[in-house]
């Protein structure tokens, strides 16, 4: 072994003790069990929408007197021909709950992405833009919280005709505010950081920073408030269904079916019931979902677990 071959293992084996061991990184998803349990029904809905109608060989539409009322399949007397029974005029549930599964979620999902960009651009102006922009968008949300959604609701309905764009306005209107206030709030604490100010005074324009620095680290709220106005879109939705001011009547949807068979409650309780169970699973997966997403996302708690 020549001297510089000595010399370098000595340099090599030095260095190599006195670097700190690196723990070994894991790949595994430490999710808590109210978390998998939130994915393991959001996963189970997600699949009863998109095949439920092709399991069973009926119409959500069609409709079959004799078979009216007819109970489900896991009640004495029922049977798989209709695996969630009829409705009183022989309307398989099974297949409508599934099309109103599917647009329940497409009604949620459709006003999280208004609402929250919405509320995310007007969080970043109040944030940036100077205290007329920060009071006249406080002046807003404050206008807001003031009138009740289902006020907003009935109004709407009384001055447009009653349709599915008119229901997706009414809940982005009254959505957006949570977006601003935890946006706002996020930014403003930025601003004063060390990288912000960095960036600022290497001549970064306002636009830039926010889209470099201030959005990517105000999306961990913003994601965790969107899982859960998901549901509780879901839900409003199913209420003002259920009170006639959404969608109209000819539209398969959650609350409207619970509307509908308010009147075989006596004789049949499965018709109302069971979409019932459906909103409220909805609600309840998308809710512990959203509370991992916290749990995972805030960094108190990623502080507290280490």
């Amino acid at each position: 072994m020549t001297m510089a071959e000595h010399l370098h293992g000595v340099h090599r084996a030095s260095g190599e003790s006195a670097r700190p061991a690196r723990p070994a990184r894991s790949w595994s998803l430490r999710f808590s069990a109210g978390m998998w349990i939130g994915l393991s029904l959001a996963i189970l809905l997600l699949v009863f929408a998109a095949i439920g109608p092709l399991l069973v060989d009926a119409d959500p539409e069609a409709q079959q007197l004799s078979a009216r009322l007819t109970e489900p399949a896991f009640l004495d007397g029922g049977s798989w021909e209709h695996p969630f029974g009829t409705d009183q005029l022989g309307r398989d549930l099974f297949a409508r709950m599934a099309v109103g599964l599917r647009f329940s979620l497409a009604i949620g999902l459709a006003v999280t992405l208004i609402a929250g960009l919405t509320g995310v651009l007007l969080g970043l102006l109040a944030a940036t833009s100077g205290p007329v922009v920060d009071r006249l968008t406080g002046f807003l949300v404050n206008v807001q919280i003031a009138v009740p959604a289902v006020i907003l609701a009935i109004a709407a309905a009384a001055i447009f005709q009653p349709g599915t764009g008119v229901v997706i306005g009414v809940l982005a209107a009254t959505g957006w505010v949570s977006y601003q206030r935890v946006v706002r709030a996020t930014t403003k604490s930025l601003l004063a950081s060390p990288f912000v100010e960095a960036s600022r005074s290497m001549g970064g324009s306002r636009v830039w920073i926010a889209r470099k620095h201030l959005l990517p680290n105000s999306l961990g709220p913003v994601i965790v408030i969107a899982t859960q106005q998901i549901a509780a879109v879901m839900l409003f939705e199913a209420a003002l269904s259920y009170l006639g001011l959404g969608v109209p009547s000819d539209t398969i949807t959650l609350g409207g079916m619970v509307a509908q068979g308010r009147e075989a409650m006596l004789a049949a309780w499965w018709v109302p019931a069971l979409p019932g169970v459906a909103i409220a699973m909805s609600v309840l997966s998308l809710n512990l979902i959203g509370d991992g997403l916290r749990r995972r996302l805030d960094p108190r708690s990623r502080t507290a677990r280490s």
